[in-house]
């Protein structure tokens, strides 16, 4: 007696019959017995095969389901899946805009002299009373000794046209009595232009 399985899932059991008492109950020759013997083999065989067909197949149903209910799970968890946010792209720091802070630098140069200062003389004339003899115009000078010169002359020679004299004013010359002054004459030399640099970074432009 063999148990199996059937489609349903349910046991079922199967007598098998023994060949040894088959073989000592029925007589030697008869063929029936025989055909009999050979049917209920068969039959037997068919419903093992049936059996393991049936397990076979029940596994595989298993194995199938098992393996639809994990392609399932994986299917859901790929389809749960927060797709990624893209990250935004950070904008560019931009450079700091650089202010010139412009310093006025003066020219630098040198003063060259021309003409150096003078002092200008102020020149008046002097004036003289000479004596003159008024016949022939002897000039005889200043003074006392001009007067007594003259009458030397006049008395030298009787009768002729040197009978008397005069005093007369005569610019006797010369002298300095004031001054100019005049102050140098001078000259810019320029070494350097003025100009204009940043503090910052050291540009310079024209000043």
């Amino acid at each position: 007696m063999s148990e199996t399985v059937n489609p349903s899932g349910q046991p079922e059991t199967t007598k098998t019959p023994d060949p040894d008492a088959a073989a000592s109950s029925t007589p030697a020759g008869n063929p029936t017995s025989s055909t009999t013997n050979n049917s209920n083999k068969g039959s037997s065989s068919s419903s093992s095969n049936k059996n393991n067909s049936s397990s076979s197949s029940s596994n595989t149903n298993k194995n199938n389901s098992s393996s639809g209910s994990n392609s399932s799970s994986s299917g859901s968890n790929t389809s749960t899946k927060p797709a990624a946010t893209p990250q935004p792209t950070p904008a560019p720091t931009p450079k700091p805009v650089h202010v010139h802070n412009w310093v006025y630098h003066k020219a630098t140069g040198h003063t060259e002299t021309v003409t150096e200062a003078w002092d200008e003389p102020v020149y008046t004339t002097i004036y003289e009373y000479h004596t003159i003899c008024n016949g022939c115009g002897k000039d005889f000078g200043p003074g006392e000794a001009g007067v007594e010169a003259a009458g030397h002359h006049i008395l030298a020679v009787f009768g002729d046209a040197c009978e008397s004299y005069h005093d007369e004013k005569v610019a006797a010359g010369e002298e300095i009595t004031d001054y100019i002054h005049h102050d140098a004459v001078t000259k810019w030399v320029e070494d350097s232009p003025a100009y204009y640099q940043c503090s910052g970074c050291g540009a310079k432009k024209d000043g």
